[in-house]
């Protein structure tokens, strides 16, 4: 996993120093994520942490559409017998090990100003321990400090027919704007 993340760094870090002036629309960035459970996903797992991956394609001066992949894992509670009784009255199968999430989210980022921006995000979470991917839905609201540094803040929920696991996530990341 090291490896990788070095690897996809410096590709953009060398896509970006070879650049020319003109930019493009689109921006490609990682991140660093925090996940703090709510309701009873809470009470079986502690805060969550891992990684995530973004593209954005500008549409106009003030929105882009957006894809976002990543890697969120929570540990459980040592009282994790709680939790695995509510999660058999679910569909999500509880796992003592750990709980970790795989996004794959699609979203519409519009600036509110020129720094504020608010992004609705729709698409599939892969849970360990469960089979296909669970509907998930998120709002996102953050701030670009230039050059680059994006800090958000999301209410995320994954859906089941029988439940839903929710959280709050927070994230530090930079974007790389690809030049032509």
């Amino acid at each position: 996993m090291k490896k990788f993340l070095l690897v996809v760094v410096s590709f953009f870090l060398c896509l970006s120093a070879f650049s020319q002036n003109k930019e493009t629309h689109l921006e490609l960035g990682f991140g660093t994520e925090t996940g703090i459970p709510l309701t009873l996903f809470k009470d079986g797992y502690n805060v969550g942490y891992g990684l995530s991956g973004k593209a954005a394609y500008k549409i106009s001066s003030g929105s882009a559409i957006t894809l976002q992949l990543g890697y969120l894992s929570f540990v459980a509670h040592q009282d994790y017998h709680y939790y695995a009784g509510w999660a058999l009255n679910t569909s999500f199968n509880a796992d003592p090990a750990g709980f970790i999430l795989m996004p794959f989210k699609t979203g519409f980022r519009f600036h509110l100003s020129s720094v504020v921006y608010a992004e609705p995000q729709l698409g599939l979470t892969t849970l360990t321990a469960n089979r296909g991917g669970k509907f998930t839905f998120a709002f996102n609201g953050g701030v670009k400090i230039k050059p680059g540094f994006d800090i958000s803040a999301r209410y995320e929920e994954i859906t089941s027919p029988h439940g839903s696991l929710s959280f709050v996530g927070i994230s530090a990341g930079y974007f790389f704007r690809f030049k032509k």
